[in-house]
């Protein structure tokens, strides 16, 4: 019987029209975006730097990857980086087999062992940039280079309350040409360009102001976006 009574009780709903909170009405609302960026001087250069190497032989990948991850130290000690400013993870392996279609590798497939390292870099001396990339790139390793500033998240911040007093400036002068003042803001997301840059080895490095992020004769740009909904009243 219990059962019964349940099922009764989602036909009547069903049965009953709409539901008792379909009649309230959403008050009405304006949805505005506001921007806002500033340009920084970059004053360091960060490098990160991959290094892969392989062999069928385990001891000789790791051995390879060795010897090309102290002569990075060495060059990094010539263009006076402190080893302080260095950070690098230890070595992952991964066995390597050729595609044989199935879900299992092929172990007859076997190709070797890959070691992967990741070095990060500060250089402060920016002036050191042009020497320490000709001297990175015969290394064979996969690297990204960025032009960054200390003022980054200060700038960010900034940014980000100026694209909301955008929005809010907008919302006013709309809300006013239709008559109304503006409520509490129900709705806020604020958005900002993320620095991004690539270079692989054979390829010149990639910084910031080649991108979107990047502003002009090298600065960074620090842009946000912020849409607002604001109620009506």
């Amino acid at each position: 019987m219990k059962t019964l009574n349940r099922w009764c009780v989602v036909v009547l709903l069903a049965w009953g029209g709409l539901p008792v909170w379909a009649d309230e009405v959403e008050p009405p609302y304006i949805v505005v975006e506001g921007e806002a960026e500033v340009l920084l001087e970059p004053d360091y250069i960060e490098w990160v730097v991959d290094i892969r190497t392989r062999d069928k032989v385990p001891k000789l990948a790791r051995e390879v990857n060795d010897t090309i991850y102290e002569s990075l130290l060495d060059i990094a000690d010539k263009a006076d980086i402190d080893a302080k400013e260095i950070t690098s993870g230890e070595p992952a392996y991964e066995q390597l087999f050729r595609d044989g279609g199935g879900r299992k590798p092929d172990i007859n497939g076997y190709i070797g062992i890959e070691v992967y390292r990741r070095v990060t870099l500060v250089m402060r001396d920016m002036d050191e940039f042009d020497e320490m990339l000709d001297a990175v790139h015969p290394l064979g390793v996969f690297y990204v280079v960025r032009r960054k500033s200390t003022k980054y998240d200060d700038a960010a911040q900034r940014v980000d309350t100026a694209a909301l007093k955008d929005a809010r400036q907008k919302a006013v002068a709309q809300a006013s040409a239709l008559g109304q003042n503006i409520g509490k803001a129900i709705e806020v997301e604020v958005t900002r360009d993320q620095p991004f840059g690539g270079g692989l080895f054979g390829d010149p490095p990639v910084f910031e102001e080649d991108n979107k992020s990047a502003g002009p004769e090298g600065k960074i740009r620090v842009k946000a976006y912020a849409q607002v909904r604001f109620r009506l009243e």
